[in-house]
């Protein structure tokens, strides 16, 4: 009752505390408003107008737009359009300058106080030649218009967001910020899902070189390593061309890093953020941890254990053979003794989530050619909590409704840093020779601690499961990339090259799982405690290495076709050498085999009574001439499967042509071929190494990109793509991650999944940065690979289905509603929409399973992880004179498979929600800007459920609460 109410008042104070802060935002962007207004005295007006170009009408940015004789001028925005304020009643002369074009002047302005002027200039573009000087120019990268057009030129069916509109959204890192492109979904946080399909499906790259992943359970990687404020834009390709690597159906998702400057840029920023469940509650759960927590990094607390423990070889005796043996009785009273970090956790009062970045970048001059510099560093700090959550587990036998298995109450919390650092260098040694290099460097480390406590069918109705989870995890990211691109060789060919060596670790260093049973023994409060016996306390020490070495060279040959048109051939060759290295170490606390009972531990339900040194070891009785067990022993229960290392060898090459059939009409087609080879050596099983995939394919890929004007694309493609399993997948040793929990075991027979996929497009670009598309899609996978439980333990183990489809349309739009009313100039609008209809087909073996529980069942199911429908929405106002920026954003997924059962239990299904979130950009004084964000103001709540019989049953339901941002930006 009283954690009802409870829940009831926080959630009641969050509300009041989000209106509050609603109006506190909404009071900025009002005194943004009339700051700006104040600025126009009675007897002065203003210029508003657009610059476009005059033979294709696009808008022109960045063209200075000046009144002659005064000081009063602008620069044109991404849309072409300007504004002067502050303007004295008069006549005028305006004059628009641009590098490149003609120079136009409009005469006479005349200026009326208090009323604005509407002007339209035209700008010719005219040709330069200068003795001795080569004038070049490189297009933005990072804005809305820039990656809108990148799409539209796009040879293939893409997508993307940019840095603009990703400081607009308010992003953290790159995974928050690619839920907003069309079709994508975010998984956990971290993870990216393109049309309802990701890991093996949803290839990742930096800068177009493959980012491996550093978790041993996931095919993708995880993207919420990659700081948003690194990021010039986000590019996710959803058709094949075989330029790319084959290993995608959903998208190939490219995180592009910021190129060098144009001119010299430094800039500093800080925020940070208070959470309705976290921060400032003194009930956060958490352990003790080391004291360099806060760079990211364990100082040796956690990673404690001797390395002669560490070795696999090295093996561990228990009580029973040491009983009377002193050798081995000191050799368990030593190793036992060595582990002895404490399994209770703790609370604590979280503070404020705090984030810092800072930025420089330059051009200068390197024997007279340019060298551009791009530096960056960032670091940040959040707390997440709850207290409320709930898990439950059911299973139900044939003839029998659903039986409760367990259910608890759940508290979880977590400490997260994560900080970057990034350079990058660029020069061009000759007019049409580039070299560049970029570095990239990230540490992530989690600090999570969770608590079950309830009912489990092994305690009895009257007893009481707790059970406790104490787990560091710190992932590293370090990624060297050299590239080279040089244009018309030899007057025709360009080439390309890139090199790459990337390296993701991920260190968990003592993760520790404990639980206890308490049981009434009477009348009153009066309660017994005992070590869980069915699941003794743990320890776990793993370590992944995972590097990827990779090379590219792309040759382009310019080529007239049969009517003139200019085409281009293509070809080249890639490799990818993936190397992975996993140690796994298990301690698992031995039985007590006190034979004395004056020896025995007196256990009162605190853990770090329990683990007391006093208790732990081995103690000699001379009297009787043995050893006796204090209590608490370990012995390392190490699957000898958890020690391998594996490789993996891709090498591609491709040929493709892009041919113009007549002005209006693009073919791109071409095919790539790849072969594949995964060894995987068990290093303590066999001497032998498995070759697990041998495969060689050939992937044809054909697509048509019809202009019916030059504001409008049709496309047409298909492509045949594959997905490979993960080392994980295929190594069948079990993990457990936490005390009445599941395990999750390897499949070393699991077949890749072969893709046909078809697209269909219309698109079209009204003005810069507008869009409206409609797109159709259906994908074929044959083998496609799933995780399921199994049995009635619930063990979890990944599965090749027989076969899946997917039938997808994607609906999207962004458009300014200046043309509905002038007084909407400043206001736009955008969204998209994802319908899709996914199943797969059932195995032989797998119907027959299904069957035992629903004998009617036919061979279709749900496909995993894909929801029906995906929604975003935004809604935008921006005043470029002001500097202010308001976006409201929206986002919504459809129910979607989380956990495939078979033969004795319903699916595991994650409930809809919908996210709203808040952000706004003001600038206050020249190159400073503030920014606040609301972020979940829904508070979205995670909720998995099964079904049977016409009702829903709970699996897991928790919220991570509101949280409300401000922060401050200065650029020079």
């Amino acid at each position: 009752m009283l954690a009802g109410t409870h829940a009831a008042q926080r959630k009641a104070g969050s509300k009041r505390l989000t209106t509050g802060l609603l109006l506190v935002l909404l009071a900025i962007c009002l005194a943004g408003e009339e700051a700006a207004g104040q600025t126009h005295a009675k007897d002065e007006g203003k210029v508003h107008g657009r610059v476009t170009e005059q033979e294709t009408g696009q808008p022109l940015i960045g063209v200075t737009v000046a009144l002659r004789g005064t000081k009063l001028g602008a620069f044109t925005d991404l849309e072409g359009f300007f504004e002067i304020t502050g303007v004295p009643s008069g006549s005028y002369t305006l004059v628009a300058t641009s590098v490149g074009f003609d120079t136009a002047t409009v005469t006479p302005i005349l200026i009326k106080a208090g009323e604005t002027t509407e002007v339209s200039l035209k700008l010719a573009e005219v040709m330069l030649e200068v003795q001795g000087m080569t004038v070049t120019g490189k297009a933005s990268q990072n804005t809305d218009a820039s990656v809108m057009k990148k799409r539209r030129e796009s040879t293939a069916v893409q997508d993307g967001i940019s840095a603009q509109e990703i400081a607009r959204t308010g992003s953290g890192d790159a995974a928050d910020a690619a839920r907003r492109v069309v079709g994508a979904s975010v998984v956990d946080g971290r993870y990216v899902y393109v049309r309802g399909l990701g890991g093996r499906y949803t290839n990742t790259m930096l800068n177009g070189t493959p980012l491996p992943s550093p978790d041993p359970d996931k095919q993708g990687a995880p993207m919420d390593l990659i700081p948003a404020n690194l990021l010039d834009n986000i590019i996710v390709s959803k058709s094949f061309t075989p330029d790319k690597p084959g290993d995608f159906a959903g998208g190939s998702v490219d995180l592009n890093t910021r190129d060098f400057p144009e001119q010299r840029a430094i800039s500093f920023s800080t925020s940070t953020s208070y959470n309705s469940n976290t921060t400032g509650n003194n009930d956060v759960l958490t352990y003790e941890g080391g004291s360099k927590d806060w760079m990211g990094t364990d100082d040796g607390t956690r990673d404690y254990v001797p390395d002669y423990l560490m070795d696999p070889q090295y093996r561990t005796v228990t009580p029973s053979s040491a009983g009377r043996d002193t050798t081995l009785a000191l050799q368990l009273d030593r190793d036992s003794k060595a582990i002895s970090s404490g399994m209770k956790p703790s609370y604590r009062t979280a503070p404020l989530n705090q984030s810092y970045a800072v930025s420089l970048g330059d051009t200068r001059k390197l024997f007279g050619r340019d060298l551009g510099v791009n530096a960056s560093f960032s670091y940040s700090r959040n707390h997440s909590s709850y207290t409320d959550g709930v898990r439950s587990r059911w299973t139900l036998n044939v003839g029998s409704p659903m039986d409760l298995q367990g259910n608890y109450t759940e508290k979880y919390g977590k400490d997260e840093v994560l900080w970057s650092g990034f350079g990058h260098a660029a020069y061009r040694f000759a007019e049409n020779h580039k070299l560049s290099a970029a570095y990239t460097s990230t540490r992530n480390a989690e600090s999570t601690t969770k608590y079950f406590e309830g009912y489990y069918y092994n305690t009895g109705s009257d007893g009481v499961f707790r059970s406790w989870s104490l787990q560091y995890n710190e992932r590293r990211l370090t990624s060297l990339q050299v590239q080279g691109d040089h244009k018309q060789l030899l007057g025709g060919p360009d080439l390309s090259w890139k090199i790459a060596d990337t390296r993701i670790t991920q260190d968990e260093p003592d993760r520790r799982l404990f639980a206890d049973e308490a049981l009434p023994i009477g009348e009153g409060v009066d309660t017994s405690y005992n070590v869980f016996g069915n699941d003794l306390p743990k320890h776990y020490f793993r370590y992944i290495t995972e590097r990827n070495r990779s090379g590219q060279v792309d040759l382009a040959v310019p080529f007239e076709q049969w009517s003139g048109l200019l085409a281009k051939f293509k070809a080249g060759v890639s490799f990818v050498h993936k190397t992975r290295d996993f140690r796994e170490r298990k301690f698992q606390m031995n039985t007590p085999r006190v034979i004395d009972p004056l020896y025995a531990i007196k256990y009162s339900g605190d853990p770090d009574e329990y683990f007391a040194p006093e208790n732990i070891g081995m103690l000699a009785d001379t009297s009787a001439d043995r050893y006796i067990d204090l209590g608490i022993s370990w012995s390392a229960g190490t699957d000898p499967e958890g020690f391998y290392s594996a490789t993996q060898d891709i090498a591609g090459t491709y040929a493709m042509v892009e041919m113009p059939i007549w002005s209006r009409m693009l073919l791109i087609t071409g095919l790539r071929y790849e072969t594949t080879r995964m060894n995987l050596d068990r290093l303590f099983v066999s001497d032998d190494t498995t070759d697990l995939v041998d495969g060689h394919n050939l992937l044809p890929s054909v697509n048509f990109v019809y202009h019916p004007h030059d504001k409008m694309n049709v496309r047409a493609a298909f492509g045949r793509t594959l997905a490979r399993p993960s080392f994980r997948e295929l190594s069948p040793f079990p993990t457990l991650e936490a005390i009445g929990g599941n395990f999750v075991y390897g499949n070393d027979s699991l077949k890749y999944t072969e893709i046909d996929n078809y697209d269909l497009r219309w698109e079209w670009f009204p003005r810069a940065g507008e869009l409206l598309a409609v797109s159709l899609f259906y994908k074929k996978l044959t083998n496609p690979i799933e995780i399921a439980m199994k049995g009635q333990n619930d063990s979890e183990t990944w599965e090749n289905a027989k076969e899946g489809e997917l039938v997808g349309l994607e609906l999207e739009v962004k458009q300014r509603l200046d043309r509905l009313h002038k007084l909407l100039r400043n206001l736009q609008v955008g969204g998209n929409y994802s319908l899709i209809d996914a199943h797969r087909t059932l195995s032989e073996a797998d119907l027959a399973a299904e069957r035992i529980l629903n004998p009617g069942a036919d061979d279709q199911g749900p496909f995993f992880n894909q929801s029906r429908y995906i929604i975003n929405a935004e809604v935008s106002y921006l005043r470029q004179s002001s500097g202010t920026a308001v976006s409201l954003l929206y986002n919504r997924f459809g129910k979607r498979l989380v956990k495939v059962t078979y033969s004795y239990n319903p699916d595991v299904w994650e409930l809809p929600e919908s996210t709203i979130d808040l952000t706004l950009c003001q600038r206050i004084w020249r190159g400073m800007t503030m920014k606040a964000a609301a972020k979940n103001l829904t508070d979205k709540e995670t909720h998995w459920v099964q079904f049977n019989d016409g009702k829903q049953f709970d699996c897991a339901r928790y919220s991570y609460g509101r949280t409300f941002s401000i922060g401050m930006t200065y650029q020079l």
